[in-house]
Parts: C-alpha cells; sequence; structure tokens
C-alpha cells in the first residue's frame, strides 16, 4: 500500500486525485464506462456540485462521504484506511494555520460587457490542466472528468505532487488582457480553497512599476502573514496551500521572477505586453497570446456597450468597429463617445479615419487614453528601436519585412530583423507568415506621430 498524501504537497488535490484513480481502476476493472458526477450524485445522494468539488479538489469531503465514495468505487479496507489518514492529514494542516484566517479574495470585479473571448477562455483552460495537473478545471457535467496521474491504479500514483503552474497571457496595449484574466479567474477561483490574489505591478502606467519588495509585501499581507517580505516567506506561506495569484502589468520575466511561489498546487496568472520568454525558458510558463477582437466580437461589443443603440444600423457598427482595429480599449472609448454626445456610428467611424488618436483621448483618466496607454509600450524599448517603429509606422505599408525596413531605416538586413523581432515580442507588431509582420491601424498612427530620429516614447502633443 502506497503512503498516503503529505499536508504539506497540496494534500487535498492528492485526496482527490485518488478518489478519481479509484473510480478509473473500478470501471476498468467491471469493464464498463467510469461513473459520471450525476451518476455518482444519484445513487449517494449528494448534489452533483458537491461530487464535483470532491473530485476535483474543492472541497474536502467529511469522513463519512469520503467513506461512502470510496466503498463505491471499490476500495479495499486498507485503501479506505489511507483515504482516511490522508484526510485527517489535510483537515490537520488547516487547523494549524490558526483560526479564523479567511482565504483572500482578491480579485476585481469582472468587466462590464464581455462579449467573446470563448474559445481564449477555452485555452487557458487548457494550458492550466496541462501546465499544472489541476483537474478542477473539467466541466463537472462531463462524464469525462480529467483523471489523476496515468501510472498504476493505486493510491500511491495519485499522491505524486504536481508541478506549480505558471501562465502568461501576453498582448498589445489595450487588447483586453486583464479583463480574460479576470473574468476566467472569477470562473475558476472556487477550485482554490485557499485564496485568489491579485497585484497590479504597474509594469506599463502612469507611475514607475512596483517593486520586488512592495509586492512581496502586498502579496504576504494578503495571506495574513507579518514579518519582513521575501521569496521565501511567500514560500512558505504558501507550502501545502492552493492559490491562485494574478500578477497583471508586469513589466518582464524579471519583475514577475522573485513572486513566484515555487511549491505545488499554486497557480501563477501573468498578464504583461511583454512576451516574458524568460518564464518560459527559465519556469516552464505557458503562454496565451492575445489578439484583437476578431470584427463580429468587435461589433458584438460595441452594440452591448451602447445599450444597442446599433442594433438597427449592424453596419455603422461594423465600420465602427473597423476604424477600432478590433482593439476593446478603442471600442469601449468609442461607446462611450457615442453615449456621452448621442453622435452617430457613421460619423464617428469617418472622424477615426481622419484622427483616431484625438477622437479616442480623454482626460479624464489617463489609463483609459488610448494615445498615453500607447506611448507606454515604448518606455522600456531602446532609442532604435523605437526608431524602427517609427518606420514602420509612417513609412511602410501594412506588411513589412526585414528587407523592407533595412531600406528605409539605413540599416543591415540582420539588424532590421533583429529590430522588428524586439518590436513583436513588445507587442507592438504582430508576426505574420515567414519573416512579415503586420502593424494595426492605431498603433501605425501613434508611430506617424513620432519624430525623427532622436524619437521619446512620450505622447505627441495635442
Amino acid at each position: 500500500m502506497a503512503t498516503p498524501a503529505r499536508p504539506g504537497a497540496d494534500g487535498l488535490a492528492h485526496l482527490a486525485a485518488a478518489l478519481r484513480d479509484l473510480r478509473r481502476r473500478c470501471a476498468r476493472r467491471d469493464g464498463r464506462p467510469q461513473l459520471t458526477v450525476r451518476q455518482i450524485a444519484a445513487r449517494t445522494g449528494y448534489a452533483v456540485g458537491a461530487v464535483s468539488d470532491y473530485l476535483t479538489g474543492a472541497a474536502l469531503p467529511p469522513t463519512d462521504r469520503l467513506d461512502e465514495l470510496a466503498r463505491l468505487f471499490g476500495a479495499t479496507p486498507a485503501e479506505q484506511g489511507a483515504l482516511a489518514t490522508a484526510r485527517d492529514h489535510v483537515e490537520e494542516s488547516r487547523r494549524r494555520r490558526g483560526p479564523g484566517r479567511r482565504a483572500p479574495r482578491e480579485l476585481p470585479p469582472e468587466v462590464w460587457a464581455f462579449v467573446g473571448r470563448e474559445r481564449e477562455l477555452g485555452e487557458l483552460d487548457g494550458l492550466v490542466g496541462g501546465a499544472s495537473g489541476l483537474a478542477a478545471l473539467a466541466d463537472p457535467r462531463d462524464p469525462a472528468m480529467p483523471a489523476g496521474p496515468t501510472g498504476p491504479a493505486e493510491l500511491g500514483a495519485a499522491c505524486t505532487p504536481a508541478l506549480p503552474g505558471i501562465v502568461v497571457v501576453s498582448g498589445p496595449a489595450g487588447v483586453g488582457k486583464t479583463a480574460l484574466v479576470v473574468r476566467w479567474a472569477h470562473r475558476v477561483g472556487r477550485h482554490f480553497p485557499d485564496g485568489t490574489l491579485y497585484l497590479d505591478l504597474r509594469g506599463y502606467d502612469v507611475g514607475r512599476p512596483v517593486s520586488g519588495r512592495a509586492a512581496l509585501g502586498a502579496l504576504l499581507r494578503g495571506l495574513g502573514a507579518a514579518g519582513p517580505p521575501s521569496s521565501a516567506a511567500l514560500r512558505t506561506e504558501l507550502a501545502g496551500r492552493r492559490a491562485l495569484i494574478v500578477l497583471d502589468n508586469a513589466r518582464d520575466a524579471e519583475q514577475v521572477c522573485p513572486l513566484l511561489p515555487g511549491v505545488p498546487g499554486c497557480l501563477v496568472v501573468v498578464t504583461s505586453r511583454d512576451s516574458a520568454a524568460g518564464l518560459v525558458v527559465r519556469h516552464g510558463a505557458r503562454r496565451l497570446d492575445l489578439d484583437v477582437l476578431p470584427l463580429s466580437e468587435s461589433a458584438a461589443l460595441l452594440t452591448a456597450l451602447t445599450g444597442g443603440r446599433l442594433d438597427a444600423d449592424p453596419a455603422a457598427a461594423r465600420r465602427l468597429a473597423l476604424r477600432c482595429c478590433g482593439l476593446p480599449l478603442a471600442l469601449r472609448l468609442a461607446a462611450e463617445r457615442l453615449l456621452a454626445t448621442g453622435g452617430d456610428a457613421a460619423a464617428l467611424a469617418e472622424g477615426l479615419t481622419a484622427a483616431p488618436l484625438d477622437l479616442l483621448a480623454t482626460t479624464a483618466d489617463r489609463r483609459t487614453d488610448v494615445r498615453e496607454v500607447l506611448s507606454w509600450s515604448l518606455r522600456h524599448l531602446p532609442p532604435e528601436a523605437v526608431r524602427a517603429f517609427h518606420v514602420v509606422g509612417s513609412r511602410l505599408g501594412r506588411r513589412v519585412d526585414p528587407r523592407a525596413l533595412a531600406e528605409a531605416a539605413g540599416t543591415t538586413a540582420r539588424r532590421a530583423a533583429e529590430l522588428l523581432d524586439a518590436l513583436a515580442r513588445a507587442h507592438l507588431l504582430r508576426r505574420g507568415g515567414g519573416d512579415r509582420f503586420t502593424m494595426h491601424g492605431l498603433l501605425r498612427a501613434y508611430a506617424a506621430e513620432l519624430g525623427e530620429p532622436g524619437l521619446t516614447a512620450s505622447p505627441a502633443p495635442r
């Protein structure tokens, strides 16, 4: 008989994996499909949601319910005893954390009128399932709920600690990275019983990025910990916990690395304009590159934001969506302008053709001004890359390759390729086929505003 899961090794997740392993073994032995969550609920009298939580590790089953599930799945008396012991370890580990400590729930509210992105939400589910083995992301109505380890069908195989998971959602300014991650995190938050932490690192913002010490202090305070902030203290505090940490608006991998828990059971989701290649290379992070919205979803978002005002003129909604280049921030600003002025969508679309950044400007909040937000993407680039950005946007066509940039900028094709790659990693260009790159219209408009050759990353005067 294998050793039960240790409380410090995400025991609740491993207990759930052991139950799934028993269910799978029972089905193989009887030569029939696995019992679905609904079938288990019907046989035991438990709620469907409760059964799902027990099998995914979202909740600790009471002793009597654990015993009944074990018997239903054909566990031997010795296996039932091992399960009971593992459950006791989890409960004791929770008791040692002290009474009255509530799990942090720090996620900001979901963005209003979230539209589309179902494919990306599904990709996040898939990336996390592969990165950290969190079977809790399965649909509880699905008979093929993800199983535990694929090794021998015994409890010990289910007790192998899962690796800590890291997912990076990267994309250009204003594309909706935060909105997507916050929506997804709310959707899966119940699968993290020890809390959901959220921290805006301000890597691209009006002010300076959050320092490592300040970020560690904020995370530790969220967990109810006292003492000097350090990476070691964060790892100690998260050991044995199952928590979700959202690190929003990171400048780069270096800002994130000290904040990684490095312990099983925790998931870190990072949003950044940077590709964060260091997290992929050094820490095995999975990456989701977020692109602008397709035209249909862009028009649907405009319609939702304007309260159906555009229902009668879908063609105008599509023209306006095209002028906003599928960028959610621009779409929201355009919708706000329509509502505030009572203007006409077709007229606004025409105006955006001539002066897009002026019509999408706002003095009320610098964080929602398109020109300002785009300027922060250049702040961390070397001058040569900023100049290349200007050349691409102001002199070249929608599609560019190293040879075209080399001729326009007076450099070598090799150096031009390096500069295009740097702009793509900063999500100021989109990679096309082969060595070609594209730039959306709002970025092109901003690039054209920048002056030669002593370029700065500050917004153009208005």
